[in-house]
């Protein structure tokens, strides 16, 4: 331990800050994501334990799991909707189906787009703006200058083309650099509410 407070990793090269390799981490894509828990799960069997208790520092926890599943839930049931489907599919069984590569090529590409508007966000301005991006997309799937049809196709369309989306709803406000507005504007309290925290 660094200061008593940082936790570290030794690795063969020396010891390495958890914060150093969760920034390693994050530039990797899903798939490499993939790969290393995988060689890590292997490596924990070799090494005779499978003990393996998640912290909020654990390298190997993506973000782009989470994230993932806040869009597809967010879209799901606009896309079950408009299919007239009683429920969306669950996101495992999502997985197993032809259509799932191109979105998870779609997502990872949408995901970086908004790290680029984004690139320190708090997880609570994230998980909002990704669902108003959902919307956004659903609302341009249904509208009449979209001539592609409605269906996962047309979603991965929409993610891969966020930046058409978003500009189409909020125009210039990617150019002026006004999109952290939005996220603030929508994860302020209620007024009152506001005032309550002020009082108190």
């Amino acid at each position: 331990m660094i200061g008593n407070s940082t936790p570290t990793f030794t690795a063969p090269g020396g010891v390495v800050s958890v914060t150093t390799l969760k920034q390693m981490v994050s530039r990797l894509t899903a798939t490499e994501l993939d790969e290393l828990f995988k060689h890590v799960t292997i490596l924990r069997r070799l090494s005779g334990t499978n003990k393996f208790t998640p912290t909020t520092n654990a390298v190997f926890a993506t973000e782009t799991s989470w994230q993932e599943r806040i869009l597809y839930d967010a879209l799901s049931s606009g896309v079950a909707k408009q299919l007239g489907h009683h429920a969306a599919m669950p996101l495992g069984a999502f997985r197993r189906t032809p259509i799932h590569s191109q979105w998870h090529q779609a997502v990872i590409r949408a995901l970086e787009q908004h790290r680029q508007w984004f690139p320190s966000a708090e997880r609570l301005q994230t998980i909002s703006m990704l669902r108003l991006y959902a919307d956004m997309i659903i609302g341009n799937l249904n509208s009449p200058e979209h001539a592609y049809g409605f269906g996962w196709r047309s979603v991965c369309w929409g993610l891969e083309n966020l930046a058409v989306i978003v500009d189409k709803n909020f125009p210039d406000y990617i150019s002026n650099g006004m999109l952290p507005l939005v996220a603030k504007l929508r994860t302020a309290p209620p007024p009152n509410q506001e005032e309550q925290i002020h009082e108190q």
